[in-house]
């Protein structure tokens, strides 16, 4: 689903994109992808590095199929790389960098995709 999210003053263009992802597609054609329990702590980007810190407690939401999870970590990295100011993903758990998200190797989204 494309959108055009409205920005106010004060707000993170990141940290926004993720929120809108959280509340789900707007069509009711579409299907959400991430867990309704699911949650971030904050999202912040740094020298364009994107930093996602999820409460740990979301990481028990996800769903058990890795499949799912990865549809789930995909969706947030194909989100946050239409972003041109984002090169490199990092997700952390309470602020604690993690490896997996669920069963699936974080590294497969830590760097924006070529071309």
């Amino acid at each position: 689903e494309k959108r055009t999210l409205e920005i106010y003053e004060g707000q993170a263009v990141a940290e926004n994109l993720v929120l809108k992802l959280l509340e789900g597609p707007e069509s009711r054609e579409l299907k959400t992808v991430i867990p309704e329990e699911f949650s971030i702590i904050s999202v912040k980007v740094e020298n364009g590095v994107c930093y996602v810190n999820l409460p740990a407690a979301s990481l028990a939401t996800l769903p058990e199929e890795e499949e799912q999870q990865r549809l789930i970590l995909w969706t947030l990295a194909d989100s946050l790389y239409s972003l041109d100011t984002i090169e490199e993903l990092k997700f952390l758990a309470d602020g604690t960098e993690l490896k997996y998200f669920g069963g699936v190797s974080v590294s497969s989204v830590a760097a924006r995709p070529a071309g």
